[in-house]
């Protein structure tokens, strides 16, 4: 113990246990650390597996695309392969002796339809042109009867033959309404008849009994 003692009391006898103290610090921190980069590296390996599903749907479809591509390529080929005997067809059908003027027909059948449109085009220009000149002609004919006399006379008797007939419209119209009132007149009158009737016949009873000859009266008299 004496020779311990002096030990302690020694100057930097503390070195070591600083140093001890900001090992066991830089442990501690590094502890941290790696801590942290397994959390970081975690999160990155559910990225990469969320990356490797995504990726496996991308190359599901893609492989699917490769097969719809691969089954439209084989219907173009197939289509081509038609097309070509479709061809051949032709040939063999416009090279046989009874055919050889096909071609001539196609052509002169599009001279000819080239021709009915320009005929048809010609024929409604020529059909305006006519209502055009047509009506520019009844308007100067309408213009040279409104200055003819006679046409001026019959305007005249016209338009009193016009006036007369507004006239006989007016008192055919005044007819109406008179008649009109009358029947009205006619419908009161009957309804007051009606009334008079049925008070007629309401007051026959009582008349009746009024009119009764005495027998009754009479009898007892003679008993």
């Amino acid at each position: 113990m004496d020779r311990k003692q002096p030990m302690f009391e020694l100057p930097f006898s503390n070195i070591r246990n600083t140093a001890f103290i900001s090992v066991l610090d830089t442990n501690n921190s590094s502890k941290v650390e790696l801590k942290r980069i397994k959390e970081k590296l975690n999160e990155k390996n559910i990225e990469c597996e969320n990356l490797r599903q995504h990726n496996s749907q991308k190359d599901d479809e893609i492989s699917n695309l490769k097969e719809q591509l691969h089954t439209m390529w084989e219907r173009a080929q197939l289509y081509v392969k038609q097309n070509e005997e479709f061809r051949e067809e032709l040939e063999k059908f416009k090279s046989t002796p009874e055919n050889l003027n096909i071609n001539d027909l196609y052509w002169q059948n599009e001279f000819l339809r080239t021709e009915n449109l320009r005929i048809i085009t010609v024929s409604n220009d020529l059909k305006k042109q006519q209502y055009l000149e047509k009506s520019k002609i009844d308007v100067e004919y309408n213009e040279i009867v409104k200055r003819h006399p006679i046409y001026l006379e019959l305007q005249l008797d016209y338009d009193q033959l016009q006036k007369t007939l507004d006239l006989c419209k007016e008192s055919t119209m005044g007819r109406k309404e008179e008649r009109e009132k009358y029947e009205i007149k006619i419908v009161q009158l009957e309804m007051q008849i009606r009334q008079f009737q049925q008070q007629q016949q309401q007051q026959q009873p009582q008349q009746q009994m009024w009119h009764q000859p005495p027998n009754v009266y009479n009898q007892r008299e003679i008993v």
